[in-house]
């Protein structure tokens, strides 16, 4: 004998938004036969991109392996590209400073660390030199750090993200320096140095060519020597501030 729900209570479920579906038998069950759901397929996970580096530095041979998470990369590759160099420092430098860039640069930190100042950022330009595959673009396509690590290939403007990311990163002031039909870095450096510079702000920022190995701080390439260069500054990193409230001298209550 069945149980049989009053046409009343229906109606209630109803009235409340609790719909009792209509069931019916398609076929008369085998005795013993269990039927059960079917499993849905689980879900797929996104395998991690690892990149394998190397390059000379002061005829040593350097190697290092970077994981850049896939859901990252396919976050920024999916990005509209913003045209405005002006607005590079703060889209791509800054907002392209990731976990992968952090690490990368804690890497290259550790790597050369026995190195000077000015030896520490040739160090790294060497990388970037060395480590990614310069190609030309006609368009203008600039890529965040990640991309460009992880496609291994790169323009001038992308060379230059890059490296200034990782600087930015280590501590040190950088900025975008654009010339005509051309991109660079610039390092700000102590008045001392010698080499071509533009100077913002009270500081001098030291061109550096990213595209090509074996250019040092403050050489420029013939074909741009005596062009105009203007230099974009990027912006401090961002600092999370924590609260932590001091205890210690409060007064207790009396029990």
């Amino acid at each position: 004998m069945g149980f049989l729900i009053p046409a009343f209570l229906v109606s209630g479920l109803n009235a409340i938004g609790l719909e009792i579906p209509l069931r019916r038998l398609e076929e008369r069950p085998e005795p013993g036969k269990v039927v059960l759901p079917e499993i849905p397929p689980a879900p797929e996970i996104k395998e991690e991109i690892v990149r394998n580096f190397q390059w000379k530095y002061e005829e040593k041979d350097y190697a290092l392996s970077l994981i850049i998470r896939q859901s990252v990369y396919e976050s920024f590759k999916t990005r509209n590209r913003n045209p405005d160099i002006s607005k590079w420092v703060e889209e791509y430098v800054i907002g392209g400073i990731t976990g992968e860039i952090r690490g990368l640069a804690h890497q290259l930190y550790k790597i050369g660390m026995p190195f000077g100042t000015y030896q520490e950022v040739d160090f790294v330009l060497s990388f970037v030199q060395q480590a990614i595959q310069y190609q030309h673009e006609e368009a203008e396509y600039p890529r965040f750090p990640v991309e460009t690590l992880a496609d291994g290939t790169g323009d001038c403007e992308d060379f230059s993200i890059l490296g200034a990311a990782i600087l930015k990163c280590m501590g040190y002031e950088v900025g975008l320096m654009v010339l005509p039909g051309h991109a660079g870095l610039g390092v700000a450096g102590a008045a001392e140095l010698p080499g071509i510079y533009v100077e913002k702000d009270g500081l001098r920022y030291y061109y550096c060519e990213m595209t090509v190995d074996g250019w040092k701080i403050g050489q420029v390439p013939e074909e741009y020597e005596g062009k105009r260069m203007e230099v974009f500054p990027v912006p401090s990193l961002p600092v999370k501030v924590v609260r932590i409230e001091d205890t210690s001298n409060r007064t207790q209550g009396k029990g």
